[in-house]
């Protein structure tokens, strides 16, 4: 081995900077995607009206639950094209391997989606405050609001789920990209699931939404995550040794 050769820490570093300086795409349609969940959430408040006597009372009810959706497609969306053809031939100016270049999209996918997380509670705070300066102090009811360790609570569990979704995604690029038979089998399921499977979906979110337990949790996602992204890999390696 050359002494000159890098090492795979730096060759990570460098092309995880080169992603983050070049990806403009991701942080792009994060900002498109939370502007639009934030107009829905505004547009598409649910009401109500309730009687008392001569007493009118209209209740609006707004929640974050659109911007988090919105911001869960765009983790598996991100996750899924971070690794398509273009930015394989530009991972190329690097001395990559198949090791470095997987963990650099990995160390991307951690880094974009702590910006996904940290803007996600800021678009649930910018709701409140258009909300608030529209409506006047005097129409509020009820303003939910969190303590610090509920706010770090909340924080963790957005990443994770973010970390989940983006990996999961970046696994299923990897399977499609096998062929185009297994693109058109890989698509076919994902639509049956949505419209189909229901039940299986259900069941796949309670596996990680009904847990009570943080350290299991916790250890469900990062088990997954790492499962996915190592699938991805395997893949990536067979079709190297394949070509």
């Amino acid at each position: 081995m050359s002494l000159n050769s890098p090492s795979l820490k730096s060759t990570v570093i460098k092309q995880s900077k080169y992603k983050w300086m070049s990806y403009k795409s991701a942080f792009q349609s994060l900002i498109v995607v939370q502007i639009i969940s934030i107009l829905f959430t505004l547009l598409g408040a649910a009401s109500g009206t309730s009687s008392f006597g001569l007493l009118q009372l209209h209740i609006t009810y707004s929640t974050g639950d659109v911007i988090l959706f919105f911001t869960f497609i765009w983790a598996f969306f991100t996750g899924l094209s971070i690794d398509r053809k273009e930015n394989r031939l530009a991972d190329q100016i690097f001395v990559t391997n198949q090791v470095s270049r997987h963990l650099a999209n990995i160390v991307f996918l951690i880094l974009i989606n702590l910006v996904g997380m940290v803007t996600l509670v800021m678009a649930g705070f910018a709701i409140k405050l258009i909300i608030f300066w529209y409506k006047g102090p005097d129409q509020f009811l009820l303003l939910s609001s969190y303590s610090t360790s509920e706010l770090l609570l909340v924080l963790g569990m957005v990443f994770l789920y973010l970390t989940l979704l983006s990996s999961i995604g970046y696994a299923i690029g990897s399977i499609v990209r096998l062929s185009k038979v297994v693109k058109v089998v890989v698509i076919t399921t994902g639509v049956a699931l949505v419209f189909l499977g229901d039940e299986r979906v259900g069941q796949i979110i309670s596996f990680y939404g009904s847990e009570s337990s943080i350290v299991w949790f916790i250890g469900k996602v990062l088990v997954s995550s790492f499962l996915a992204f190592g699938l991805a890999y395997a893949i990536a390696r067979q079709s190297e040794v394949r070509s």
